[in-house]
């Protein structure tokens, strides 16, 4: 990220208007369809990393708590590691995925600037427990 100047303080509205900035405008600070839609599938990627780790955490644990075989871990971490069974991926699926979607969209059908950056402040703030250095 292409960070505030050193004279400019860090504030959450500062970081957010550069996190946006990077991540859905381009060169002349338009809103660009394309960064966002390279930006939703990296975030897609993200949440099968995060499901993933979910997975691996879980299993572990299981064999360390319960001192189960190999097999009966692995299906158990499985189920828990799915939609729905932990909070981070939970937030990630009902307020982070959605959000990215509807920007590109609104990008895609050219909606009115204010209504975009009003859109992606949302976002950024759904988005920010998951993401450093956005701090809000």
């Amino acid at each position: 990220m292409a960070f505030l100047n050193s004279s400019e303080a860090i504030t959450p509205e500062n970081v957010t208007s550069e996190f946006i900035d990077e991540k859905f405008r381009n060169q002349s600070g338009a809103f660009d369809v394309k960064k966002a839609e390279a930006f939703e599938q990296e975030l897609l990627v993200r949440r099968k990393e995060m499901q993933q780790q979910v997975h691996d955490t879980r299993y572990s644990e299981r064999i360390l708590r319960d001192v189960l075989s190999h097999r009966d871990a692995l299906k158990n971490a499985h189920k828990k590691s799915t939609f729905g069974s932990g909070n981070v991926l939970r937030g990630f699926d009902i307020a982070v995925l959605p959000g990215a979607r509807s920007l590109v969209e609104m990008i895609r059908e050219e909606k009115p600037d204010e209504e975009i950056q009003q859109a992606a402040e949302a976002f950024v703030r759904a988005y920010s427990p998951f993401e450093l250095p956005v701090c809000l």
